[in-house]
């Protein structure tokens, strides 16, 4: 089977135009807003999908712990339950708000720590008093190592390692390659879906890295575990958790 991929191009342009671009991706690109199912109280759980994700990310200088769950209807809008709750391992999430107010539900690292072989159970209360539930287990071993040289030549295949056999579980690695031509500095965003998990490491194609004016890599591994949702919910709700660990190096 091969492996996956997916590109996506950004050109970045120059600093005086970034502002006014962040000002039309928030007002085009941000299609996410407040739920109109905000208002009302809610006892059907068929039209909630909830996207429930419990993530560790490592780079080269930090460690960062996520417990998040969006409750989406079925326009991709985002929920705040008005009368009900939702609650994880026995810890009622606390509803944040992004900078376009769109509601989601979080707990801080302090009152639920990110462990492995560990079960987290969420548990959506709504007005009626049922609860629908979804849970997940975190892989049993923490990935610590992610090997990738400091510099790589574009002509040559890039060899990355892990130290450890991964199974039943997905494993992505995600390229962010900056470029830049005699006018404009560009990403290109790469995702691959490791097929071979078991093997501990992946050799990428030099064929990756052959558009012109490459000079820079962002790299990250993603072990991702999906974990089992109450089938009353709306299709494609779904519960993860993932580890990740980043490293960048210089293309030449």
């Amino acid at each position: 089977m091969k492996n996956r991929l997916f590109i996506k191009t950004q050109i970045l342009f120059p600093k005086y135009i970034i502002p006014v671009i962040s000002m039309i991706i928030m007002l085009l690109a941000g299609c996410v807003e407040n739920s109109a199912l905000s208002d009302v109280e809610i006892e059907d759980p068929s039209v909630i999908k909830p996207i429930v994700e419990i993530n560790k990310s490592l780079s080269a200088n930090s460690v960062m712990f996520t417990t998040t769950a969006w409750l989406y209807d079925k326009n991709g809008n985002s929920i705040e339950l008005k009368s009900g709750k939702v609650i994880m391992n026995d810890i009622p999430m606390n509803v944040k708000y992004t900078g376009n107010d769109v509601p989601y539900y979080q707990l801080d690292y302090s009152a639920l720590p990110f462990k492995i072989n560990t079960t987290y159970s969420l548990d959506v209360t709504l007005s009626d008093g049922e609860s629908y539930s979804a849970s997940v287990t975190t892989r049993e071993k923490d990935i610590k190592s992610f090997i990738v040289p400091a510099e790589h030549n574009k002509n040559n295949d890039l060899v990355l390692s892990w130290g450890e056999s991964v199974s039943n579980e997905k494993l992505v690695l995600k390229m962010s390659l900056l470029g830049k031509t005699d006018t404009t500095v560009f990403v290109d965003d790469k995702e691959i879906s490791i097929t071979d998990t078991k093997a501990g490491s992946f050799t990428v194609p030099k064929s990756y890295f052959d558009k012109p004016g490459y000079y820079h890599a962002d790299l990250t591994l993603t072990s991702l575990k999906t974990g089992a949702m109450s089938k009353s919910f709306m299709n494609g709700s779904k519960i993860t958790s993932t580890i990740s660990i980043s490293r960048s190096l210089s293309l030449k």
